[in-house]
């Protein structure tokens, strides 16, 4: 996501994703422009870089189950498909 105007990035992802069988690994990297609520300035802006890691067996478990929301929330028309 751009801002035109503003002339920056508000928001960037990049992402890695293994499937086969038995197991599934999803490696996201993010970086976007959140706004700090404690901050005595309303506008006041900071750069969030993140990486998620996300493994599952499937049938068993899974660990890191935030990507899911994190790519339904930043993709617009992205939905996770029902297990």
């Amino acid at each position: 996501q751009y801002d035109i105007p503003a002339q920056r990035g508000n928001e960037a992802l990049a992402g890695l994703e293994y499937n086969d069988c038995c197991s599934k690994w999803r490696l996201i990297y993010r970086d976007s422009l959140t706004h700090d609520d404690d901050s005595s300035d309303p506008l006041a802006e900071h750069r969030d870089r993140s990486v998620l890691l996300q493994f599952e067996l499937k049938g068993l478990f899974a660990v890191g189950k935030a990507i899911d929301n994190v790519l339904d929330k930043s993709i617009l028309g992205h939905r996770t498909m029902a297990r």
